[in-house]
């Protein structure tokens, strides 16, 4: 096993990872595979995401019981664990759609903010999703759906990236016509309520009532995150871990909730939370795209900071 190991890690550095990971999602595939394929299939060795696969991460893989207990035969990736060119490919589009999700959710927290000043960032309404659809889609004359330059527009100045956009667009244009209507945006604000219920609890637990900076607001997060109890050595959380948290802090929710919850937390997708992903969610309301972090607890000037892995709406 570590043979196969170390004819995967052409560098010698001890590690697999960047072409050497990539050469291995090719053999998989049988093609080259894309970037996304990629971060997929190392997700699943790299338990504690550091961006490369150790050869301890590689053995716990590789000697997982498939069959019977105590059973530690090294595995055969297509053959036991299903590591084939379907799983990876079905895999791929299921993180793709929960990281897309994710990002709706956070652009429609920026969105409401921006044009419902007077409401705090968790107290959007449906009134209140009527009037940002209105001030969005009414600047080209067509009342009636928002395009997607004006989609563009909007979002370009809340620091979300040309892929991000594309991507969130995509996710909300549900009737691939190239506009969204008002029941599209609706649903989008459908998932915000959802997680909006959840965090209107969670952040004054997580980083107490009062004023703060982004500074200090992420300071005290991340402390947070690293004071779960479910946290183990790799500081991330599971969705059992994140269910199990939530019961700790008396939170009441339903599964759909905790869910819900998870996926925009989870921001890459991977099913596992890290402490930036944590912090930057828990500090949505902080950001206001503008480095100036002032934040009124009760009307929420500002919009979101979105996480690094970004990848164009149409013009």
């Amino acid at each position: 096993m570590k043979k196969d190991f170390d004819s995967l890690d052409k560098d010698k550095s001890g590690f697999i990872k960047g072409k050497e990971l990539e050469a291995l999602v090719n053999m998989q595939l049988g093609r080259k595979a894309t970037a996304d394929e990629i971060r997929v299939v190392g997700s699943m060795f790299d338990t504690n995401e550091d961006g490369q696969i150790s050869l301890k991460e590689w053995e716990a893989f590789v000697f997982q019981p498939t069959a019977a207990a105590n059973d530690d035969e090294v595995r055969n990736l297509t053959d036991d664990f299903h590591l084939t060119k379907e799983v990876i490919e079905q895999d791929t589009k299921i993180a793709e759609a929960r990281h897309a999700q994710a990002m709706e959710v956070r652009a429609m927290c920026q969105m409401l903010a921006k044009f419902n000043k007077k409401k705090g960032f968790y107290e959007q309404d449906t009134k209140a999703a009527k009037k940002a659809f209105q001030k969005q889609a009414a600047k080209d004359g067509k009342v009636g759906s928002i395009s997607p330059s004006e989609f563009r527009d909007v979002l370009k100045t809340m620091s979300f990236s040309e892929v991000q956009i594309n991507e969130i667009w995509d996710t909300m244009d549900l009737n691939n016509n190239d506009d969204i209507d008002f029941n599209e945006f609706k649903k989008a604000f459908d998932h915000y309520e959802r997680f909006a219920a959840m965090m209107k609890t969670l952040v004054p637990i997580v980083v107490g009532k009062g004023s703060l900076n982004l500074a200090d607001a992420e300071k005290k997060a991340k402390a947070s995150f690293l004071n779960i109890k479910e946290i183990h050595d790799d500081d991330l959380l599971t969705p059992d871990e994140f269910d199990g948290w939530l019961k700790d802090l008396k939170i009441k929710s339903t599964a759909s909730d905790v869910e819900s919850m998870f996926m925009v937390l989870d921001a890459d997708g991977s099913d596992r939370v890290r402490c930036g992903e944590f912090v930057t969610t828990i500090c949505l309301q902080w950001e206001d795209g503008t480095s100036n972090y002032k934040f009124d607890q009760n009307a929420a000037k500002g919009a979101a900071a979105t996480p690094a892995n970004a990848t164009t709406v149409k013009k």
